[in-house]
């Protein structure tokens, strides 16, 4: 065959082999030169296997991290600031792929890097953690792909540098959900008092510090005021978004006084902070190269994701989930703020979507009548019932259901009815409220011994936390909670006790005899008091306020630094001792009483028809001197006190056989105080004071009460 034939046939295989590889044949929505498998992008949202409600801290680098892999190509080109044809071809070298600036979002980030950089132990030590963390890398940037492209175009629209799209990664590693032991909260860790600061609505519907539109613009918001406060230095607004403006303003001062420089890495701040900083200039690095750190990112196309879609009024996110055609885990990530089954009745009153979910959400919607985008109950009231009550029954609010059914108070009356809305599924199904993660994060097996407690009157987390002998961080991340959230009466923990770590009433007694008759330094915590510090180590509060320089009713704050010297056995003051001894009277019947809220001497002593004077004597205080809740007093009453209060002293006194039995009743639904004191034929006010109750408190399903039940009567009328 001629030559020229020959070249014609090969032209032409050629041009049709062309053909076959053309991207337009394959028809990809968006056309890349050499895609690969690694840059596919997965599904949207990105859903961990379970909800996350507590935080459990963010990265840390080993203590001594291996030294980083060098990769094989060292010299191939970095991104620079200095033009997008340079950037482009950086990406390309970085990630061993060809791809268009336009569809990247890692090309657009590296473009508006600007922070400050310099070498510096700090940073390498990051950098070693990170580059040895692939997975935790692809974890987080996974759970960030919704969420990323929204807080780099606003992050872009303020001219910020670019880095502080990755903040989130520092605060929460982009969960939605975290939160943290100081009630932190959503991707930026706003605490509540900074929240409402910069206008995040926190109630019990809805909390702005998860939702990601509105916390995206208080942090910058706040970052902007950082930055303008502390002389146009990103990495001192960094410093002070962690530790407070204070907290640097102060350092910045300290170090003016002496003549040092002012720069953050010279300002003695602390620990967490001096770390803080350098995770993101690390971050920024690995991001900005990283094929020289042995890491590989995922393509994060540079495209919008998000939109916001306004509903109108309050709807059912089980219902919203079904009308935008996703599941209701994918619209709770997107939409964290809602702490419960349905959006707030107050607002806002709008949803973050997928973008090509949000039309087909809207026409739906439109044909749903607004009265219909709530499932409502219809209830009668019955006796005893009230409306805080009827509230936690069905898991809504009294306002919501004062506004719903045009009430002007709390005050109901039995067969009227009342409209109630309701979850228009079973509540597991809403798997990221507030109660579902809490319950969640309490069903997590943990190693040692599950144990359920029922909080009780006077309980908080650091009372419990002793008592098991566990930490109070570890107690409030099983419970899904911070330290200092609230408990209240009835609620319902979990504890992980481990093999010999109980904290049983012999351990207690035998804490005192370990300690010795050496000095104890005692940090004050949220909830101490003089009485429960000298309760704890078995030292007589006078003991304890004279080896500090305090009076007896000196307030106390957290922080505060006490010296405790506790003697082996000491189970109370020796002085406390001495009096009890020397003023027990030689008849009568010894009666062991605990304190209970409102209570005095003079109203002991007056309950029990016993003087003053010999009350403080037998317990070794003075006649004026103030009682604590739960403090353990001795009585010998002589005759004419009521059974009723005779049956109050502790299993074992040396009292007549009680005509009285102390029973334990558990809350149900729809119980009230009326209800039940008709039903074991005692008083409202002994309910309460039996319980240590206040006038207006509502009973919580499952929480416990204590009813002294006169036997006799009950048999005589059975």
């Amino acid at each position: 065959m001629p030559l020229r034939d020959l070249l014609i046939l090969a032209g032409i295989a050629l041009l049709l082999n062309g053909c076959a590889d053309s991207p337009w044949r394959q028809g990809p929505l968006h056309p890349v030169s050499a895609p690969s498998a690694s840059t596919t992008p997965p599904p949207p949202v990105a859903q961990p296997s379970e909800p996350e409600a507590t935080v459990t801290g963010t990265a840390t680098p080993a203590a001594n991290p291996a030294p980083v892999a060098a990769a094989a190509n060292d010299s191939a080109p970095q991104a620079q600031d200095t033009g997008a044809d340079q950037t482009t071809t950086a990406a390309s070298a970085d990630n061993g792929q060809s791809t268009d600036q336009d569809e990247n979002l890692w090309v657009a980030m590296r473009a508006g890097f600007r922070l400050d950089t310099t070498d510096h132990p700090r940073i390498d030590a990051q950098l070693r953690w990170y580059a040895h963390h692939q997975k935790y890398l692809d974890r987080v940037f996974e759970r960030a792909r919704p969420y990323l492209h929204y807080i780099l175009k606003q992050v872009q629209k303020r001219h910020m540098p670019t880095e502080i799209a990755l903040l989130p990664v520092v605060e929460s590693a982009f969960r939605p959900f975290a939160y943290s032991h100081v009630r932190a909260a959503g991707l930026w860790q706003f605490i509540p008092s900074t929240g409402r600061r910069f206008g995040l609505k926190q109630d019990w519907w809805y909390d702005g510090r998860r939702d990601v539109i509105q916390s995206t613009k208080a942090a910058l918001d706040y970052l902007q005021q950082l930055h303008d406060d502390c002389n146009n230095d990103w990495l001192l607004a960094l410093a002070a978004y962690n530790s407070g403006e204070g907290t640097v303003l102060n350092a910045i001062r300290y170090n003016e006084r002496r003549g040092r420089p002012t720069d953050f890495w010279h300002l003695d701040l602390p620990k967490e902070t001096r770390n803080y900083v350098p995770k993101l200039l690390a971050l920024r690095e690995v991001v900005q190269k990283p094929q020289k750190y042995g890491v590989e990112l995922e393509q994060i196309n540079d495209a919008p994701y998000l939109t916001t879609v306004n509903t109108g009024g309050q709807i059912d996110l089980g219902l919203a989930a079904k009308l935008a055609g996703i599941s209701l885990k994918e619209l709770y990530h997107l939409n964290p703020g809602f702490n419960r089954w349905a959006t707030d009745p107050n607002g806002p009153h709008r949803l973050v979507l997928p973008i090509d979910a949000a039309d087909r959400f809207e026409e739906k919607l439109a044909k749903v009548p607004k009265d219909d985008r709530m499932r409502w109950q219809r209830h009668m009231v019955r006796p005893g019932e009230t409306l805080g009550g009827i509230a936690d029954r069905y898991h809504t609010t009294t306002a919501l259901l004062r506004k719903v059914n045009k009430l002007h108070g709390n005050l109901i009356r039995a067969g009227h009815h009342l409209l109630i809305p309701v979850a228009s599924r079973q509540l597991d199904k809403y798997a990221f409220s507030e109660i579902e993660r809490q319950l969640h994060a309490q069903a997590r097996l943990r190693d040692g011994r599950r144990v359920r407690y029922t909080v009780r009157s006077g309980d908080n987390l650091w009372v419990i936390a002793r008592r098991y002998h566990v930490g109070v961080r570890e107690l409030a991340r099983w419970n899904g909670m911070a330290t200092r959230d609230a408990l209240h009466i009835g609620q319902k923990l979990v504890l992980w006790v481990r093999s010999g770590g109980y904290y049983t009433r012999s351990a207690r007694a035998a804490e005192p005899a370990r300690l010795g008759n050496h000095k104890v330094h005692y940090t004050v915590r949220k909830g101490d008091s003089l009485w429960v510090i000298a309760q704890h180590y078995h030292v007589g509060v006078h003991q304890l306020a004279e080896w500090n320089g305090l009076a007896k009713r000196d307030a106390l704050h957290i922080g505060q630094k006490l010296v405790v010297r506790p003697a082996a056995g000491d189970h109370q003051s020796r002085h406390t001792a001495r009096a009890t001894a020397s003023a027990k009277p030689s008849g009568g019947h010894r009666l062991h009483y605990t304190v209970r809220r409102g209570d005095s001497l003079w109203v002991i002593a007056h309950r029990y028809k016993v003087d003053v004077g010999q009350l403080a004597a037998w317990n070794g205080l003075a006649k004026r001197d103030a009682l604590h809740i739960g403090q353990k007093l001795v009585l010998w009453p002589q005759s004419g006190i009521s059974h009723l209060e005779r049956s109050a002293s502790a299993a074992g006194d040396n009292l007549p056989a009680p005509v009285v039995q102390a029973v334990r009743y558990t809350v149900h639904r729809g119980d009230s105080l009326s209800a039940i004191s008709q039903r074991f034929r005692v008083s409202v006010n002994e309910l309460r004071r039996w319980n240590d109750l206040h006038k207006h408190e509502y009973l919580q399903p499952g929480q416990e009460l204590k009813v002294f039940v006169d036997v006799t009567r009950q048999a005589d009328n059975s």
